[in-house]
């Protein structure tokens, strides 16, 4: 059982310290097979980074969250077709005919280049927001109904998965069956003290699993601990 749910995790290596961010790689290597880049290491260190992890055969989610028009989004998306990565993500607020011209790219790109294309994961709403946030920004709908009506227009479009709080997994499991790959972030267990910490829906690494995830996406639980290793096998014993 912790074999298979090492293999659903995915360590966020949020730092703008490259050596840092491969130094937790040498460390979780033996258990983890995913790492994601995030926009501070991407910045920090630019491409380079996917094929230093790349070369310790492991793979990458770049996590970027495209949102443009979808000219630009066709661009970038061609472009990002020169790096082997495993996933990669879009926001679904950029809309269907960003949804759309996004996945045709990325299908076009990796077929010109001859390369298996990354899965193209589109992030629902972020795990900060609330309704109160929603309220605020003009969308009527509360937290599930918007989540939800948002992994409906991805699935229309062929994107592969979508990235939604835990909270979100049990109802988006029921409606969606197995037709999307459901990605979370947000995992906590409330030992290990978070600086900034702004995830609002969260839960326990066990309780994500159960409830559906495919993936699960963890970052500064483990890579701000002391021992990450330890940290990790202590998130796998908790409910």
């Amino acid at each position: 059982m912790e074999n298979n749910i090492l293999n659903k995790v995915i360590i966020a290596l949020d730092f703008s310290d490259e050596t840092k961010a491969l130094e937790i790689v040498e460390i979780l290597k033996d258990d983890i097979n995913i790492f994601k880049i995030g926009l501070e290491l991407f910045i920090s260190s630019g491409p380079k980074i996917i094929e230093k992890i790349r070369s310790k055969n492991k793979q990458v989610f770049l996590d970027l969250k495209f949102h443009d028009i979808p000219n630009t989004i066709k661009k970038a998306l061609n472009a990002l077709m020169e790096y082997d990565i495993f996933m990669t993500t879009i926001h679904a607020l950029g809309g269907r005919k960003m949804l759309k011209e996004a996945k045709d790219s990325i299908i076009e790109a990796s077929e010109k280049k001859n390369k298996k294309r990354p899965l193209l994961i589109a992030v629902t709403l972020l795990t900060s927001l609330s309704n109160d946030d929603l309220i605020e920004i003009g969308i009527k709908e509360n937290l599930e109904e918007e989540v939800l009506n948002l992994a409906k227009i991805s699935k229309e479009e062929g994107i592969d998965g979508i990235v939604s709080s835990p909270l979100e997994l049990p109802y988006l499991k029921k409606e969606l069956k197995n037709e999307l790959l459901l990605i979370t972030p947000g995992i906590r267990n409330g030992t290990v003290p978070i600086p900034g910490d702004d995830q609002r829906r969260n839960s326990s690494l066990k309780q994500a699993i159960y409830q559906g995830a495919d993936f699960v996406v963890i970052g500064r639980q483990i890579t701000l601990a002391e021992d990450p290793k330890k940290a990790l096998y202590y998130l796998l014993g908790q409910e």
